[in-house]
């Protein structure tokens, strides 16, 4: 379940940077933490420094662009494994360009927009 929350939270900081600067940004790094009262592209202060690195709640998470012919249209994907699998999780999650979450046990490796949907109401 914190996977899951973590990966949602993802999703609005990554959504949050969007609507800020008009574009998405080019990497997780980028919605770290910012010296105060400087907030920039580059350090948007969304997440915490180990978000930012991709940790979290013992899973790694990744983050794509997913190119559009348009920039305004460009979507994103996020995915989310186990840093030790069977010790800090069993399930691996992909969040799709819908914002739709799947998962599956994939034995640490990563989860496919063909794995089984999570169900609504266990996504926060």
């Amino acid at each position: 379940d914190a996977a899951l929350a973590t990966l949602s939270d993802l999703k609005d900081a990554v959504e949050t940077y969007r609507r800020a600067f008009g574009k998405l940004p080019q990497s997780l790094a980028q919605l770290g933490p910012a010296p105060r009262d400087e907030i920039s592209p580059e350090q948007a202060s969304l997440v915490d420094e180990h978000l930012a690195a991709g940790s979290g709640d013992g899973y790694h998470f990744r983050y794509r662009i997913v190119p559009a012919p348009d920039e305004n249209d460009e979507k994103f994907e996020l995915a989310a494994t186990p840093d030790d699998y069977g010790k800090t999780g069993r399930r691996s999650f992909f969040l799709d360009t819908a914002g739709k979450v799947h998962g599956a046990d994939r034995q640490g490796s990563l989860a496919a927009p063909d794995d089984p949907l999570i169900e609504a109401e266990k996504t926060p």
